[in-house]
């Protein structure tokens, strides 16, 4: 009698326990419900093309942050999720904001080769034009000059440079400097087939 006495209580005891197992994790499901989506909604902000390209690996071990919560959610672990979530939501803000410092950062150096490409390129063109046009009025230019070549090299310089200039007018700042570095080599060819020293410049590096 005493036996089947202890067995029912014991039986008694763990539902019980069971029962307030399951009510405390009612409980928590709404809560964790939402810290999930907050956490979500906070990573799916920070998840940006710009985040690719500035932050790769910090947006590899976000989303992989972000599964893990799910995954605590799906197995209705959610003291775990609500515990973790603020973590996920705060490198999710940490994210957004390294982006961007380094973007900013990205843009000024463009921003500072572009002024110094539009301060020395049109002066390297003056220069060049001015001495083809000095040998072409000469009666026996010198026979070591390639002057040919340095005016085909010439165009090509000028065409580049009303590339770079349209492509920065556009605001496509990376195109503006590719065109630039092109236009630079171009003039500083037609220079060397014409003997003429250039001044070194920092230009479109």
């Amino acid at each position: 009698m005493k036996f089947d006495t202890l067995k029912r209580t014991s039986l008694y005891g763990t539902l019980v326990f069971v029962m307030a197992l399951a009510a405390a994790c009612s409980n928590q499901k709404e809560p964790a419900q939402k810290a999930l989506d907050d956490a979500s909604a906070a990573v799916n902000h920070s998840l940006t093309p710009d985040a690719d390209k500035y932050a790769p690996k910090r947006v590899t071990a976000l989303q992989g942050k972000l599964a893990e919560l799910k995954s605590n959610f799906d197995a209705k672990s959610y003291a775990a999720v609500i515990a973790a979530a603020p973590d996920v939501t705060t490198a999710a803000k940490d994210l957004t904001r390294v982006v961007a410092t380094d973007k900013d950062a990205e843009t000024k150096d463009l921003t500072a080769r572009w002024a110094d490409a539009s301060a020395s390129i049109p002066k390297l063109l003056e220069a060049v034009h001015a001495r083809i046009d000095e040998l072409g009025k000469a009666k026996h230019p010198a026979k070591h000059l390639d002057l040919a070549t340095a005016r085909a090299d010439l165009t090509e310089a000028d065409s580049g440079w009303a590339n770079a200039t349209s492509a920065n007018s556009s605001g496509k700042i990376n195109d503006a400097l590719a065109a630039a570095k092109d236009a630079k080599e171009k003039v500083e060819a037609a220079a060397a087939a014409i003997k003429l020293q250039l001044p070194q410049t920092t230009a479109a590096k």
